[in-house]
């Protein structure tokens, strides 16, 4: 499944995913969190043009962009468990609101 992020979306994502679960668990979240981070390019992208800086209450950018990320089906999966477990945790913001309708709400291709 072809998906489009934006880079706030990219971040909430990225930090939505567990860090603890059972070894192949754990690892594939961590090989799916490095797919979602940003590149060094992507960072220079939005210093120059963005305008990218460092608050004291978190970072901060002007515009946005996004990146084409082609999910393979486990991939979605894990993405939708790590959700779904943030929903029963009573933790869904209104930063996640769209990733879950994205992720979860909708079908996922066979």
């Amino acid at each position: 499944m072809i998906v489009r992020l934006g880079v706030k979306d990219r971040l909430v994502l990225a930090n939505s995913l567990p860090t603890e679960d059972r070894f192949i668990t754990a690892k594939a979240f961590r090989l799916l969190k490095e797919r979602l981070e940003l590149t060094t390019e992507e960072v220079d992208l939005l210093t120059r043009e963005h305008k990218l800086r460092q608050g004291e209450d978190g970072v901060h950018w002007e515009g946005d962009f996004e990146t084409e990320f082609d999910f393979h089906p486990v991939e979605l999966n894990l993405i939708k468990d790590a959700l779904q477990r943030l929903d029963r945790q009573g933790k869904i913001s209104f930063d996640h609101i769209h990733l879950y309708e994205l992720f979860v709400e909708a079908p996922v291709p066979s």
